[in-house]
């Protein structure tokens, strides 16, 4: 397993105005890259559903997502598409995220395939603390128990089965970890990291 993302860089994770404008060419290094944005308010009025998010600068900009028209339902808000999952203080992550209608000093909007957006059951600041947190790298096959911190070989410790990312010698601290130690609530933020980011294993 290697570390958590690193959400303070800002290359992989830009700011709004640092992304590209739709029409530049695309980026030499075809690294890719995230934008992600807090959940500040849900702006949808059409069939588009518009959300207004803070990026990591905590400056606001507008995400429409596109649905494909073959699934919109016109006679329904935001198209019909379930949105329930976009909650306000939640991050949106959208992957190579490029401005459009930027013009004469307007930052633009951000539209993306629905499909494409991912959403992580966490506040940005969150993340940012989770990082500065979990900064240790687990490449070795030697890793620690997150409820007693004894140190073993991954074959000798029990994965939590949610999110895959934490180790437990056994049960009993597998419930201080859940419990005590903060687990419960991260573990579905590692479990949607896991699923978006590649190198979370």
């Amino acid at each position: 397993m290697t570390s958590f993302p690193m959400f303070s860089d800002r290359m992989r994770f830009p700011a709004f105005a640092e992304c590209p404008v739709l029409d530049s060419p695309p980026e030499p290094t075809g690294a890719s890259y995230y934008l992600l944005g807090a959940i500040a308010e849900n702006m949808t009025v059409s069939a588009s559903p518009t959300f207004i998010l803070k990026d990591r600068d905590n400056v606001s900009f507008a995400l429409t997502l596109r649905i494909p028209p073959d699934e919109i339902k016109e006679d329904l808000p935001g198209g019909g598409l379930d949105v329930r999952g976009f909650k306000k203080g939640f991050t949106v992550v959208v992957e190579g995220a490029r401005r459009s209608g930027v013009k004469e000093g307007k930052a633009g909007f951000v539209v993306a395939p629905s499909g494409s957006v991912k959403i992580i059951p966490a506040s940005l600041q969150t993340l940012h603390e989770m990082t500065d947190t979990r900064d240790e790298d687990l490449k070795g096959t030697i890793i620690s128990c997150q409820a007693c911190s004894t140190q073993k070989s991954k074959d000798d410790l029990l994965v939590c089965t949610g999110c895959r990312c934490v180790w437990y010698c056994n049960k009993e601290c597998q419930t201080v970890g859940w419990k005590e130690k903060g687990h419960k609530k991260d573990c579905k933020i590692l479990k949607a990291c896991r699923e978006i980011f590649p190198e979370v294993q």
